[in-house]
């Protein structure tokens, strides 16, 4: 007040504090305070509530189910160098899928050429798998991580010279990767909602999954071009899960769509065995 020139005297009483003014100016401070109280209305803003990730039922069951399948199928073809009978037909071969087959983009996600190579997969299909269903339903990770094994094996087929072989399901846990990048980059443009600073905080999650995939996908060995693939499907196919639905799937299409995925892998296996070699 004493900088508008109201001369004033705050006085501390045990029901709060009086602010004292001459009465020839008391129609002045009374105006002055309520166009104070008008002007900061609402301040301070409410702190935002901390975002809690939901608690998915069946997040943990199904990511460990999945893992538990590709161990328990490995356990029954055997190493590649066995030469076991799921192998000849289910392994991707550039000249066969291009020739038709694209049930082989499905089974070699299937396969493992090693102990080591089935173990690592199924441990990353986990720990990505659980965060994924986590933000979007078992059944709707599920799916884009098979679409986006798929998708990067089909690409692979198609951008790669002829005679190649390549089988795991390193492409999918790639592309996994890379869904969940997508979902965090849109997760902060909408909260962020102003271009000119957006970029600088969404690069971080990009980021970290492409050096992931630098580490990881080129090890020797490896196979460099279906990682790149799969993790390039995958980010497509995150963009549109994280762009299009506001809202997560319902539990009620959750456990058909991890039936579906299932029941595709199963199809495509059908087909490949009955297949001519």
């Amino acid at each position: 007040m004493q900088t508008l020139g109201i001369p004033c005297e705050l006085r501390r009483e045990p029901g709060g504090t009086v602010l004292l003014v001459p009465a020839e100016h008391l129609d002045r401070a009374v105006r002055e305070v309520q166009a104070y109280e008008e002007a900061n209305a609402g301040w301070p803003p409410p702190v935002p509530p901390v975002p809690v990730r939901e608690s998915v039922p069946g997040a943990v069951l199904w990511s460990v189910f999945v893992a538990a399948l590709l161990l328990a199928f490995y356990l029954a073809t055997g190493p590649v160098e066995a030469d076991g009978r799921f192998f000849a037909p289910g392994m991707l071969e550039v000249g066969r899928v291009r020739g038709g087959e694209w049930w082989r983009t499905v089974t070699a996600l299937t396969l493992h050429a090693d102990f080591p190579h089935v173990a690592a997969n199924a441990l990353a299909l986990v720990a990505l798998g659980i965060s994924a269903s986590q933000q979007l339903g078992p059944g709707l990770a599920w799916t884009l991580a098979l679409a986006g094994g798929m998708g990067g094996n089909a690409l692979a087929a198609w951008l790669v010279q002829p005679g190649r072989q390549s089988l795991g399901a390193s492409t999918a846990v790639f592309a996994l990767l890379a869904i969940l990048a997508a979902l965090r980059c849109v997760a902060i443009w909408r909260k962020e909602g102003r271009p000119t600073t957006v970029w600088s905080r969404s690069w971080l999650p990009l980021a970290a999954a492409l050096g992931a995939l630098g580490f990881l996908g080129t090890s020797p060995g490896s196979d460099l071009a279906g990682h790149a693939l799969g993790f390039v499907a995958g980010l497509v196919l995150g963009l549109g899960a994280a762009v299009l639905p506001r809202r997560r799937l319902g539990e009620v299409w959750q456990v058909p769509l991890c039936v579906l995925s299932l029941g595709v892998v199963a199809w495509a296996w059908n087909l490949a065995l009955r297949a001519p070699l």
